[in-house]
């Protein structure tokens, strides 16, 4: 089911539209814990921040008030780069497509609880334009990209996974935080 029209469904810092909040004891407080490195929590894999939302994230920032000694470190890809990195014929391929990015979890809709929970499915286009530098950048992730408009199943599975890998596996497009107590980060969403 495509739900089109439902406010935000991430918790909002109240006062303050458009400022969503994560926090890690999320998973542990709201759907009943269990989370660890063998059983990730939904944000511990790669993935775009709030891609199942109408509006996806514009800037995000992170900090920690404390940090693990070993581990805990959180890597960032360029979309620009990502997408810099296909062949101009690659490129012409996906230019224009969108695809279908669904939420990790399931959402009550608010304005008809009584449908239960469903997860939420946007379309946003795969090769998205920053509305202040005019740059490309590929937008997609496996943790939430599940297809691609216009094409079957398993075309859409293999062009998919070659772009997830591009994010993934290419270490000169990443960039990596050892985080330390009082460490903040702000990036770029768009």
């Amino acid at each position: 089911m495509w739900l089109t029209d439902l406010k935000p469904e991430s918790p909002i810092v109240p006062g303050l539209p458009g400022v969503t909040i994560i926090w890690p004891n999320y998973g542990v407080e709201f759907l009943g814990g269990g989370f660890g490195f063998r059983k990730p929590f939904g944000s511990a894999y790669w993935h775009s921040d709030l891609c199942h939302e109408l509006q996806t994230a514009g800037y995000t920032s992170l900090h920690n008030d404390t940090a693990p000694t070993v581990g805990g470190d959180t890597v960032w890809a360029s979309g620009y780069s990502a997408y810099e990195k296909l062949s101009h014929d690659f490129r012409k391929i996906i230019d224009g497509k969108s695809a279908v990015y669904r939420s990790s979890r399931s959402y009550v809709d608010r304005r008809k609880p009584e449908d239960g929970r469903k997860y939420v499915e946007r379309v946003h286009p795969l090769v998205r334009v920053h509305p202040a530098t005019g740059w490309k950048t590929l937008f997609v992730n496996r943790a939430f990209t599940v297809q691609i408009i216009g094409l079957d199943k398993a075309e859409s599975d293999v062009i998919l996974n070659y772009l997830f890998d591009i994010y993934e596996k290419s270490l000169d497009i990443q960039v990596r935080v050892k985080w330390t107590p009082g460490t903040t980060t702000l990036w770029d969403d768009r």
